[in-house]
């Protein structure tokens, strides 16, 4: 009897003890799962749209109310997280006063928003594309036709690093890549280009 009361008193001073060492290996378990499942979270997921329209028009207006640009397309959809959106079969219109109008026609468009300014800082056109500069005096259209293109609206410049045919009049210029100022009307290329001149048409007798 005496040897297990003694037991009995020696497990009841322990108690305390185990009884922290449980609920110290439950704590840090419990810590574990929440550490576990916030970084979980803070993994990023698979970007997914917000909203997208269908057989739309998009314009933006200058402080004096004259249309800049003009985005038409067949269908339209935002990427919140990107700041993009992707459209189907774009049909894009850049206009500045007094300087040649900007079209540009493609299979697909990517505009990227530019969140400082609440502007399209850039679209990106694949397939397809071709883009053209209006006439103004002393000087032809000038059509470009390309895989890709890139036009940056606010400064009505675009770019392509792909085989691209630029016509205007009779010329025809192919050039491995080129850079385009649609305000100044210039195309610039680093690489050779091949000219070549169409046929004018013959006069009968």
């Amino acid at each position: 009897m005496l040897l297990s009361r003694r037991r009995q008193d020696r497990l009841t001073a322990l108690f305390p003890l185990i009884a922290m060492m449980v609920f110290a290996a439950i704590t840090f378990w419990l810590d574990a799962r929440v550490t576990e499942s916030a970084r979980a979270r803070q993994k990023p997921t698979p970007t997914a749209p917000d909203h997208f329209l269908e057989t739309f028009k998009i314009e933006r207006t200058a402080a004096s109310g004259q249309v800049e640009h003009t985005m038409v397309g067949v269908r339209a959809t935002h990427f919140p997280n990107s700041q993009s959106t992707i459209v189907e079969q774009p049909n894009y219109r850049g206009v500045s006063p007094g300087k040649p109008t900007m079209t540009v026609e493609a299979s697909r468009g990517v505009m990227l928003s530019d969140a400082k300014n609440k502007g399209i800082e850039r679209i990106d056109f694949s397939g397809q594309v071709s883009a053209a500069q209006s006439a103004i005096a002393g000087r032809d259209a000038v059509t470009y036709q390309s895989q890709t293109l890139t036009v940056f609206p606010k400064t009505q410049q675009a770019t392509t690093r792909d085989t691209t045919k630029t016509i205007s009049g009779e010329r025809i210029m192919t050039t491995q890549g080129i850079d385009i100022d649609a305000d100044n009307r210039t195309g610039k290329t680093s690489r050779g280009f091949n000219l070549e001149l169409t046929p004018k048409e013959q006069k009968s007798p």
